[in-house]
């Protein structure tokens, strides 16, 4: 299978918090109460992403595999990780549509796999979240 990869850096006013936030708490509150979660072991780690790195699959468009990044340039997650679905992965997105709205650019596969290769082989007491499997 082929896949296109690019890198997509967030800007800076995403983590800007909204003007009523403990409303916006509350509704997710609930909202997780009704709706299961799809990244439960990330989700307390998603704000501290500055960039992604993102594999598509070209037949389709489609992200098959994410890796969030923090400020630092360390690896702080990567998706699909069992029980977790994907930050990118789990919504409608395609290709053109990340190209469109975000800033990115494209990186080769080699590079991907590095970062996440990074996160798959530490240790386990040096891994943010260990993978279920």
């Amino acid at each position: 299978m082929l896949y296109h990869y690019i890198r997509v850096i967030l800007p800076k006013e995403h983590k800007k918090l909204p003007k009523n936030k403990r409303l916006k708490e509350f509704f997710i509150a609930v909202l997780s109460k009704i709706i299961p979660k799809a990244n439960l072991d990330f989700d307390d780690l998603i704000d501290n992403v500055s960039e992604w790195l993102i594999e598509i699959k070209v037949n389709g468009n489609k992200p098959n595999r994410e890796i969030g990044i923090d400020n630092n340039g360390d690896v702080i997650m990567v998706f699909p990780w069992d029980p977790d679905y994907g930050y990118w992965t789990d919504n409608n997105l395609l290709l053109n549509d990340f190209k469109k709205n975000f800033n990115t650019t494209d990186i080769t596969q080699e590079e991907f796999n590095k970062k996440w290769n990074e996160y798959v082989t530490r240790p386990f007491k040096e891994t943010i979240k260990s993978n279920t499997i």
